[in-house]
C-alpha cells in the first residue's frame, strides 16, 4: 500500500511537470501573439499618421483654392458693378486682404489640427512598440523546460518525508 502512494506520487509529479511545460509554452505563445498584434499596430498607427497628414496637406489646397475663387469673385462682382479694381488702395483690396489673411488663419488651423492629430497616432505607435517589445521580452524570459524541471524537483523533494517514513529511504 506504501509502494503504491509513492508510484500515485511520482505520476502526480510528473503529469505536473508536464502541466507545467505546456503551461509556459501557451504563455510563451501567448506573449508572442501580443508582441505580433501590437507590433502590427504600430504598423496602422504610423500609417494613419501619414493618412492624416496627406488628407490635410489635400485640404489645405482645397482651401486655398476656395480663396482664391472667393477672391476672383468678389473683384469680378466689384468690376461688374464698375468699380476700378487695380487700384492699390480701393476698398476691394482690403476686402481681398481680409479674405486672403483670415484664409490663411483657417489654413494654419487645418495644419496645426492635422498636426496634432499625426502626432498623437505616431505615440500611439511608439506605446505598441513598446508593447509589442515587452510582451516579446516577457516571452523570452520564459523557459519550458526550466518550470517542467522545476516541478519535478519540488515533486521529487515533497516524495522524500513519505519515502523516508516508509523506510525507503534510510537517513543516516
Amino acid at each position: 500500500m506504501c509502494m503504491t502512494a509513492l508510484v500515485i506520487m511520482a505520476a502526480s509529479t510528473a503529469m505536473s511537470a508536464y502541466g507545467a511545460y505546456q503551461q509556459s509554452k501557451a504563455q510563451q505563445a501567448s506573449l508572442d501573439y501580443q508582441a505580433q498584434v501590437n507590433a502590427n499596430n504600430a504598423t496602422a498607427a504610423r500609417q494613419n499618421a501619414q493618412a492624416i497628414r496627406d488628407r490635410a496637406e489635400v485640404a489645405e489646397d482645397e482651401h486655398r483654392t476656395k480663396i482664391a475663387r472667393q477672391k476672383g469673385t468678389a473683384i469680378a462682382v466689384t468690376a461688374s458693378r464698375g468699380v476700378l479694381v487695380d487700384d492699390v488702395d480701393s476698398s476691394i483690396d482690403f476686402i481681398l486682404q481680409d479674405a486672403a489673411q483670415y484664409g490663411e488663419y483657417d489654413i494654419a488651423k487645418i495644419h496645426d489640427d492635422a498636426a496634432l492629430r499625426a502626432r498623437q497616432a505616431e505615440i500611439e505607435g511608439t506605446n505598441f512598440d513598446a508593447k509589442s517589445a515587452l510582451a516579446s521580452f516577457e516571452s523570452s524570459t520564459i523557459n519550458p523546460t526550466f518550470n517542467a524541471a522545476s516541478t519535478l524537483l519540488s515533486g521529487a523533494s515533497s516524495m522524500v518525508g513519505p519515502a523516508t517514513q516508509m523506510g525507503y529511504i534510510k537517513t543516516v
